[in-house]
């Protein structure tokens, strides 16, 4: 029996959508009443209530050989109850989500009766001939809160620090979803397939973003002239107001492979959307005068507000990047703004200033955090400011930036390459009896496609449309070293209630200085 490995979904939250999206998998809305076979869909996600013709057509898919991932509890049974959650340590070392340091929620999930995992939001069923799942995790609550928290960065040894960002990671989220559409699919004897969400094979993405906030043109230069050296492009986001006497001279020294693109006019935190608006039309007329037109935006202080995804609705804007909306995540679409979001790691050199780090203890983060980032198989985005540490620093970072692992584009490059591989729509279809796999629709030219089977991975970029399982290398997908990483996080020292109010404070005064 040949069966699609699609997703069909039974809901219409676009946040759901959006982490589907993100994964990169065959998916489409089911259409309410419509039958269900196992030869159309792979696995279902219920997400919203069904009617009777609905229940009865999701209970023959499951008892034909099908697989469900349930979300609302009235398919796979038991009895589900709300609770308000602050953070899931997902456990264990050894536990099915080991690889994942920490699930935000501050607020309301939905537990399950019988549920071992993730404090009872996440449940297997065991029982023979049911492929069932239910996830309780608020993934409803994703991308549409502007709630921020100071949280703590660094490892069980060396260098901590805090810094404001969104509440509601998504990444955590997306990395719950893969676990569970991964274990389904084994589950039902075929492999999972999606589109990678980086442009290499064996090369993961990187972007390094400066934002020029305060700094002067001696400084500008010596961080372009190292990061030139080591042959890193970077993304500039400039503090035009602070820059406008000589910015055209700014821009004339900066290498044709960098990108320009604008931070603010004013460095400062608004509370209007018409402050917002103004300031940073003025900060592209600015950079228009020094002829750019720039793509991008950066909020001062990472700020993700209200009052500036309206305004950005009706700026002429790629991307945008605030890691107080998200942050080591994929991209994703804000429904405020309507503008590509490129999250960032939020910790830069400058973040270990207040809490008097050695610079030793800085390198052993930045060290480990290039590590981690690669392990999990996600794309690196780091960024800095001129002002920040000192040059030898800066040069230290920069060397251990330097590897054959990473391919180092700007955030402009970032943006093209992910709204193709957003219009890329693919298919795959895998042939039970035979194991082989046909997969079309990649492109031209192709964007790599991951096929995942029993916990190991294999990244495709072969134009051939069909090819058999046993003869492809596969490698694990998570690492131990990664959880022994993961586990670093998880037992790092945290502040003291005085420290975090300290610095809480302090950071508060800086960003609403005059």
């Amino acid at each position: 029996m040949k069966r699609r490995i699609r997703i069909g979904y039974a809901g219409y939250h676009r946040n759901w959508e959006q982490l589907l999206e993100q994964i990169g998998v065959d998916w489409i809305r089911l259409e309410p009443g419509k039958p269900v076979s196992v030869q159309d869909y792979s696995c279902v996600i219920t997400d919203r209530e069904l009617n009777r013709t609905e229940f009865s057509n999701l209970d023959t898919y499951l008892n034909n050989g099908g697989a469900l991932l349930d979300t609302t509890g009235q398919v796979c049974g038991g009895t589900i109850q709300g609770r308000s959650l602050s953070i899931i340590k997902p456990g264990s070392i050894n536990s099915l989500f080991a690889h994942i340091a920490e699930i935000p929620v501050y607020g309301e999930a939905i537990l399950h009766s019988s549920a071992g995992l993730l404090e009872g939001t996440v449940w297997l069923d065991s029982s023979p001939g049911k492929n069932c799942a239910f996830c309780g995790l608020p993934v409803s609550r994703l991308w549409q809160e502007y709630n921020t928290t100071h949280r703590t960065f660094g490892y069980s040894a060396g260098a901590r620090t805090a810094e404001r960002t969104s509440s509601l990671q998504s990444n955590p989220y997306f990395e719950v979803t893969l676990t569970l559409l991964k274990v389904l699919h084994d589950r039902s004897g075929i492999p999972f397939v999606h589109k990678w969400w980086q442009p290499d094979t064996n090369k993961d993405t990187a972007t390094l973003r400066v934002d020029s906030d305060y700094s002067d043109l001696s400084e500008i230069r010596s961080v372009s002239e190292a990061a030139t050296e080591s042959g890193l492009p970077l993304t500039w986001f400039f503090h035009t107001e602070h820059h406008e006497p000589y910015l055209s001279n700014i821009i004339q020294t900066l290498p044709a492979h960098d990108e320009i693109a604008l931070h603010c006019y004013s460095h400062q935190e608004y509370s209007t959307e018409e402050q917002y608006r103004s300031d940073i039309k003025r900060g592209i007329r600015t950079l228009n005068q020094s002829g750019v037109n720039p793509s991008g935006y950066a909020a001062p202080y990472g700020h993700w507000s209200e009052p500036l995804a309206a305004s950005l609705r009706d700026l002429p804007f790629s991307y945008t990047s605030e890691f107080s909306y998200d942050f080591d995540s994929l991209p994703s679409v804000p429904a405020s703004s309507g503008i590509l979001q490129l999250p960032v790691h939020p910790v830069s050199i400058g973040s270990f200033r207040r809490f008097k780090a050695d610079s030793s203890d800085i390198q052993d983060y930045f060290r480990k955090t290039v590590r981690l980032m690669r392990l999990k198989h996600q794309p690196l985005h780091l960024y800095h400011h001129p002002l920040d540490g000192t040059p030898d620093q800066w040069e230290n970072l920069l060397s251990l930036l330097k590897t054959k692992n990473h391919r180092w584009i700007t955030y402009s490059q970032w943006y093209n390459w992910w709204k193709r591989r957003s219009e890329i729509f693919i298919a795959s279809f895998f042939d039970v009896k035979t194991g082989c796999l046909e997969i079309s629709g990649t492109g031209e030219p192709a964007i790599p496609v991951a096929i995942q089977k029993d916990g190991k991975i294999h990244i495709s970029d072969s134009k051939d449309p069909a090819v058999y399982l046993d003869e492809l290398t596969f490698r694990p997908y998570i690492a131990s070293e990664l959880k022994q990483l993961i586990h670093e996080q998880q037992t790092a020292p945290g502040f003291s209630w005085f420290e975090r109010t300290k610095d809480q404070i302090l950071t508060r005064l800086w960003r609403n200085r005059t």
